[in-house]
């Protein structure tokens, strides 16, 4: 039963990260006339109900009848506010509940086949344990510095129509989506889900529950060698990739690997894909005389342009533009992809706090009638 109720309560904060985190300009709604009728119906029933008890107040009672009420049984202002409490929950629970019924959803893609000038990018973003660790002299963690870091950059390439796939990688590596054309919303939402760190056992510190990868085996490392020997495999087996002369990788991370990858570089260098790393500092250290330290950009990091590909340092605000501007030298093909329908909706991540909201309104009316704070 607590096991249950734990997963209940787990399940409801996922939802409303989600909900905190969520664009809402992206969002599509299938019945968003009927919730807006419903919350007008509601709406007039209260205005209608307000009136009747304005204008029906005291119609029997008559002046100086009854017995005076003690002073302090009187309601003031701070006394009427704490009965009104539950009553804004209330509220904030229609509401919310109104949009849930208009069955909110993410991106709508029709099943179709179509030919495009493409680019091919693969998205590979480092999971590591070291990513929980603070950004240098930032109160966020090199991991969720690395995913903002990272939604900036599809969003700047949006419209670009690029050939994409997304990866993550840590002691192993994991695709997140194959080959897809980067048109759309749809990969934009899959970067935002993507988790921040993959490890052997969750929750990690700093790190949101929600954010852990749960992985088997070893975990948490930052092995890249195996991860850029998967995206060869990976590129060689894909028909489409293969027909696509040259395209890049992406990758963010703080590049503190275990080895240097000199034979997986010269492979995808072979191949003609340029790596682009994106580099997430680590912060520095203090000397025997307190004197602060700068970290040392990795070996990784500096020698990628050794094969052909160039290293971005994030604390750049120029870093994000000029790798856009890098992949956007490289050359077009043609490729041909295939859409299908795909809708995700979000009728649980509103869902949530409408019930931590209705929960709270019935507690708060229930500790104002158990303390006294009504009138007698």
């Amino acid at each position: 039963m607590v096991s249950k109720t734990s997963e209940f309560w787990q399940l409801i904060m996922s939802n409303i990260y989600r909900l905190l985190e969520l664009d809402i300009d992206q969002v599509q709604y299938v019945d968003l006339d009927m919730a807006v009728k419903l919350g007008l119906l509601l709406f007039v029933v209260v205005v209608l109900k307000l009136i009747i008890e304005i204008f029906s107040r005291r119609r029997f009672s008559m002046v100086n009848v009854g017995e005076d009420a003690y002073r302090k049984f009187q309601h003031g202002f701070p006394r009427r506010f704490k009965y009104f409490i539950p009553k804004l929950f209330v509220i904030g629970t229609c509401l919310i509940f109104l949009v849930a019924l208009a069955v909110p959803f993410l991106t709508q893609i029709k099943e179709e086949d179509v030919t495009v000038q493409s680019r091919i990018r693969i998205d590979l973003r480092d999971n590591s344990t070291s990513m929980a660790e603070f950004f240098t002299n930032s109160k966020e963690t090199k991991a969720q510095i690395a995913a903002e870091s990272h939604l900036e950059f599809v969003k700047m390439r949006r419209g670009q129509k690029d050939f994409v796939s997304l990866w993550v990688f840590a002691s192993n590596p994991h695709m997140i989506q194959e080959f897809t054309l980067d048109d759309d919303e749809l990969y934009y939402f899959q970067v935002y889900n993507a988790p921040w760190v993959s490890y052997s056992s969750c929750p990690i510190l700093n790190i949101p529950d929600y954010r852990c990868q749960k992985v088997y085996g070893d975990g948490g490392g930052t092995d890249i060698a195996p991860a850029l020997q998967a995206l060869v495999k990976y590129l060689n087996q894909n028909e489409r990739a293969r027909k696509i002369k040259s395209g890049s990788i992406l990758i963010i991370t703080d590049a503190d690997v275990y080895s240097f990858p000199e034979k997986e570089l010269k492979e995808l260098q072979f191949r003609n894909i340029k790596p682009y790393l994106i580099y997430i500092a680590s912060n520095g250290t203090y000397d025997e005389d307190g004197q602060f330290v700068p970290y040392q950009v990795p070996e990784f990091a500096k020698r990628v342009s050794e094969y052909g590909g160039k290293y971005f340092d994030i604390m750049s605000v120029e870093g994000l533009k000029k790798a856009y501007e890098e992949i956007n030298r490289l050359e077009r093909a043609e490729v041909g992809i295939k859409r299908f329908s795909i809708r995700t909706d979000l009728f649980q991540v509103f869902l949530s706090p409408a019930l931590v909201f209705l929960f709270l309104a019935i507690f708060l009316g229930l500790l104002i009638e158990l303390f006294g704070l009504r009138s007698p």
